[in-house]
């Protein structure tokens, strides 16, 4: 015997703010294998797509230690050059106010140009 039970809920998320409402459905549902063994299967389907999970279902292997330290690398680098362009962006901001206020040296009397 095959038994099968399933439940699901469901909302809209940011009812009322245009392009962002989404409907979010959350359930599972159970059955039992020609093996004899219990599924079950969770699930949320958003505005991410459909995420199911399961003890039955495969995984991805994990991430090798070296690629995972070069992912760690390119990373920290992408952060930082984040962090230098915004200092560099802020300094650009201020560079023109530090030119303005010194007076070119047309602006002195001739007796105190060279």
């Amino acid at each position: 015997m095959h038994l099968i039970s399933q439940e699901e809920t469901g909302f809209l998320k940011n009812v009322g703010i245009k392009d962002e409402e989404a409907l979010v459905q959350h359930g599972s549902y159970s059955y039992t294998s020609p093996e004899g063994d219990l599924i079950t299967v969770t699930y949320t389907a958003d505005e991410h797509g459909f995420r199911a999970e399961g003890l039955h279902l495969p995984t991805p292997p994990p991430i090798p230690a070296e690629i995972q330290k070069s992912l760690d690398i390119i990373y920290a680098q992408i952060e930082l050059d984040k962090q230098n362009e915004a200092k560099e962006q802020k300094f650009q901001k201020l560079q023109p106010e530090a030119d303005s206020n010194i007076a070119g040296v047309e602006n002195y009397p001739s007796r105190f140009r060279k």
